[in-house]
């Protein structure tokens, strides 16, 4: 069967950077497997969990920031360049520390750090130059693959993540991801991209413009957002706290655990390889609809004993997670002018990366939540809850489905603004119109 979603890949320049992000997801997948088991193994603690989610948070923000106005000041191909170089040298940095067994929660965290400072760079930098490469009305459809392949990749960066702890550890995990960056490298360097700078503004004036904007327009602030509540509710609820769920609550052996991490990337996979990238006014009712499966979905991971209900729930978010950033960027990909794309693609990333917030958040209230959901839920006292994440599962997915039905009137506001027409919605307003009836009856205001 022929996918409708990898149509776009028949375009090279665009197949050299959908496959690189691939590669690029592939290795962090790898690469945050291997970090999240460490610091667990370490440390066997929610809130050094929820310091080391803070840790990828911090700089990430503010590497994107600064990002933005790069991507938007010089050549975009430049920034990609750099910023995967620089991640060379760390990847090489983490491998060196593990060989050496001076791989330690402290230089765990270091490299935390410089990983968090990078990828924005290059998260930034390739988001924004995909639509220079395709007509306008084919974004969905490339921002649809773009999501298609980047979780694919991540699906199998964690499976092959889960075998490698288990079977030959962590440095095979560190190893393989210094590899993937060579790839990555070899793919992205014959790419250039204009350089859409307009005269010599300086950088606080482009930051503030940038800020301006996002401010003054609804079509950006509204997804800004919406992907920020979202994160810090529990979208990424398998890359902050899901280690500790699985070894302390499920009791799960890496091989599991590794299955566990799977399930979201697949789900996702499954969900945008069957269904079409649709027209741009439907975005906003996945949204929504993302919104309150995500609720369930967190409420019902918190009743779960077994690892096989785990990842039947976690299969059920990531497929609610795959469409609702899809649809998301589908939005702002559409509404937003070239020269601002870099800036304002930076507040994205920093809105949906706030799931570290998110993660922090969850292991400090856990113990509060568990102690008075123990008190009060009878459902809940009878399962093993060490350090009360079922209880934070619970209030979470009450704060997304009542976040889902807050969105719905910004939603529509925005959704009847649309900055061009998608090719199949034109197709078909041409078809109405040839049906209309001829002749002096018809009205002139038509």
């Amino acid at each position: 069967m022929r996918l409708h979603v990898l149509a776009p890949l028949q375009d090279p320049t665009t197949r050299r950077v959908v496959l690189g992000g691939a590669v690029s997801a592939y290795g962090d997948a790898l690469q945050n497997a291997a970090q999240a088991w460490i610091a667990v193994q370490l440390t066997h603690s929610a809130a050094a969990i929820g310091l080391f989610a803070l840790a990828w948070l911090l700089p990430r923000a503010a590497g994107s920031l600064v990002a933005g106005v790069l991507n938007d000041r010089h050549r975009r191909s430049t920034v990609l360049k750099i910023s995967v170089g620089i991640g060379t040298a760390l990847a090489t940095l983490f491998l060196v520390a593990a060989l050496t067994g001076h791989l330690g929660f402290r230089t765990l965290l270091l490299l935390a750090l410089g990983f968090a400072l990078t990828a924005p760079f290059e998260i930034s930098s390739r988001n924004s130059m995909l639509p220079t490469f395709v007509p306008r009305d084919r974004i969905p459809d490339v921002v649809a693959l773009n999501f298609f392949v980047m979780y694919l990749a991540e699906l199998l960066g964690l499976v092959t993540a889960g075998l490698v702890l288990a079977g030959v550890g962590v440095v095979g995990c560190v190893a393989l991801n210094l590899a993937t960056y060579f790839v990555y490298i070899a793919l992205v360097w014959p790419l250039r991209t204009p350089n859409l700078a307009r005269g010599r503004a300086s950088f606080r004036r482009a930051f503030m413009d940038g800020v301006r904007f996002v401010l003054g327009k609804q079509k950006a602030l509204v997804p800004l957002l919406i992907g920020a509540a979202f994160a810090v509710l529990g979208f990424h609820f398998d890359r902050s706290t899901l280690p500790l769920f699985a070894l302390e609550n499920l009791h799960a052996s890496p091989s599991t655990y590794g299955l566990l991490l799977a399930a979201s990337p697949l789900g996702a996979v499954l969900m945008l390889g069957l269904l079409r990238p649709g027209l741009p006014s439907q975005m906003p009712g996945r949204i929504v609809a993302t919104g309150v499966t995500l609720g369930a979905s967190l409420a019902m991971l918190a009743l779960c004993v077994r690892p096989w209900l785990a990842f039947a729930v976690l299969l059920a978010l990531g497929a609610a997670r795959g469409v609702h950033y899809n649809s998301l960027a589908t939005l702002l990909q559409m509404k937003i002018p070239d020269v601002m794309r870099g800036r304002v693609f930076s507040f994205y990333n920093v809105s949906s990366g706030l799931f570290g917030l998110g993660g922090a958040a969850m292991s400090w209230i856990a113990p509060l939540a568990g102690a008075w959901m123990s008190a009060h839920a009878s459902g809940l006292r009878t399962l093993e809850d060490p350090h009360g994440l079922r209880g934070a599962l619970v209030l979470a997915a009450v704060a997304c489905v009542a976040a889902a039905i807050a969105i719905i009137t910004p939603l529509r506001r925005i959704a009847v603004h649309t900055s061009y027409m998608h090719t199949e919605e034109l197709a078909h307003l041409v078809a109405k119109l040839d049906k209309r009836p001829k002749g002096p009856e018809v009205n002139p205001r038509l």
